[in-house]
């Protein structure tokens, strides 16, 4: 279980910081809540004790094994192609709830390169920033730094050898 002040990535929405422990009732029955203030969301959620597991809340990785990730996936030279995009995106959400780190870096490797090789359309887009919230607030913690610092990272981390 988490503490007050514990580092957290709560999918699909981020990183952030585990803030207070509550208790609340709810229908005369008294429940434990954490109440996470998540980095690139500007949102304060509170989730019950019993649902932590249930949506893949986990602690924040270290750098060293995000760039481990990564960099298994460039040595690969992994290609995934992100086409019929309509047809994946389904697909593509729920491996942010499931929160695995090597499939949204699959994905995340994907999007940032067609990103530096030709521009998004709109779903592309919205499907970017909905992975890069999740990698870049983990990498912000993982590493103390600012946004354009911990976004520098990812693309480096995506680079062609």
């Amino acid at each position: 279980m988490f503490q007050v002040g514990d580092e957290i990535v709560y999918p699909p929405y981020g990183a952030g910081y585990v803030i207070a422990i509550e208790e609340k009732s709810i229908q005369d029955e008294k429940e434990k809540f954490y109440v996470f203030d998540l980095l690139l969301n500007e949102l304060n959620v509170a989730l019950p004790f019993r649902l932590v597991s249930k949506r893949n809340v986990r602690s924040v990785m270290s750098f060293g094994d995000l760039n481990d990730i990564f960099g298994n996936l460039v040595n690969a030279n992994s290609k995934v192609s992100l086409f019929p995009l309509h047809k994946k995106l389904k697909q593509y959400e729920n491996v942010l709830i499931k929160g695995d780190m090597e499939s949204i870096a699959v994905i995340m490797q994907a999007l940032v390169r067609k990103k530096i090789k030709s521009s998004l359309n709109s779903t592309e887009r919205e499907l970017y920033n909905k992975f890069h919230n999740m990698v870049v607030s983990e990498i912000m913690i993982s590493k103390n730094i600012l946004l354009d610092e911990a976004e520098a990272l990812l693309y480096q981390m995506c680079e062609d050898e």
